[in-house]
């Protein structure tokens, strides 16, 4: 199995070999091991390993843009607006959609 200092050293060599200085600061890795609670043979594996990796970064641009287009196609010709609407104010949904906009210019 691997340990957490062979974990993070692979995550910097990656890092490094990704030329993307903005990745460095802004990825969250961590590994663990629990007790096999799981397993009918918890002799031969007493623990399993988890791992977990939260990365921020701008690749995220291009699904909020298809979601922008989506919506304001759908806003255009007020198709499901009723579903909404009848839930909260229309006003909520322009402001939402506002929102969107300013994380889609922050990440570019």
């Amino acid at each position: 199995g691997s340990t957490m200092p062979d974990v993070t050293k692979s995550i910097q060599y990656i890092q490094k070999r990704l030329k993307i200085p903005s990745l460095v600061d802004s990825t969250k890795v961590n590994y663990c091991q629990l007790p096999n609670s799981f397993s009918r043979n918890i002799e031969y594996a007493p623990f399993v390993s988890r791992a977990m990796c939260l990365a921020n970064s701008a690749s995220i641009n291009d699904s909020l843009i298809g979601i922008k287009a989506s919506f304001q196609k759908m806003h255009k010709r007020k198709a499901m607006l009723h579903h909404y609407t009848n839930y909260c104010d229309e006003s909520l949904l322009k402001e939402s959609l506002e929102n969107v906009e300013n994380i889609i210019e922050c990440y570019q």
